[in-house]
């Protein structure tokens, strides 16, 4: 039998078949999304640009980016928070009104049950598929989604919170420095100070950049 020719035995999808049913399961997914959940997020003070919403409480920024997987089978719900007076991640010039996902210093992405491997929410081959994906990430977001905003809803105060309990054996250098600048910014000199020369005894050898800002850091804090 020749495969690939329909009537004679061979019953495997061609992939323009597959490609097109993954786009009607990701099109029926998402409009689940603009009946029940987007509509949730701009309830909650989001204002929505494309599948970005961005809650501005000065200096406090929250950002919810939905990104589809490019496996086309399922999409990434990725949650930021960010201070306006600290650069972004990764650099560029700064607007609160344009920060996405990435350039926030904390970020974490929405999992739960329900949840497929890596975080992802599938779209689902069928509709009860589809509803109970959507259903299970509006959970998600009621918990898990509310604990990691709840950390940045309030400044200063949530941020001296932070900075008292921070594990800082665990502490990755850039997250040090991040410390060290909300320090500053709280007027905590010494614990700026002390935060960043961790940092940069931390700091790999062939992290130039990272290491020059701390050095930067320390010479006008010092």
């Amino acid at each position: 039998q020749e495969r690939g020719h329909p009537g004679r035995g061979d019953r495997t999808p061609a992939p323009a078949v597959m490609a097109a049913g993954r786009g009607s399961d990701r099109e029926r997914f998402f409009q689940r999304l603009e009946s029940v959940f987007f509509p949730r997020l701009v309830e909650e003070g989001f204002v929505r640009q494309g599948r970005t919403f961005r809650r501005i409480r000065t200096p406090l920024i929250h950002v919810v980016e939905c990104r589809p997987g490019s496996n086309g089978e399922w999409c990434y719900l990725e949650m930021g928070a960010h201070l306006a007076f600290l650069p972004q991640q990764g650099g560029g010039e700064f607007s609160s009104a344009t920060i996405d996902e990435p350039g926030c210093v904390f970020r974490e992405r929405l999992v739960g049950d329900g949840a497929i491997g890596g975080g992802g929410w599938a779209y689902g081959a069928s509709e009860e598929a589809s509803f109970a994906s959507v259903k299970a990430l509006g959970s998600a977001w009621e918990s898990a989604g509310s604990r990691f905003f709840a950390a940045h809803q309030m400044f200063p105060d949530d941020y001296r919170v932070m900075l008292d309990n921070a594990d800082l054996e665990q502490a990755r250098a850039i997250e040090l420095l991040v410390f060290a600048r909300i320090a500053s910014h709280l007027q905590r000199k010494d614990q700026a100070l002390a935060l960043a020369r961790l940092g940069l005894e931390r700091a790999a050898p062939a992290a130039r950049s990272l290491r020059a800002q701390m050095r930067r850091f320390i010479e006008i804090e010092g």
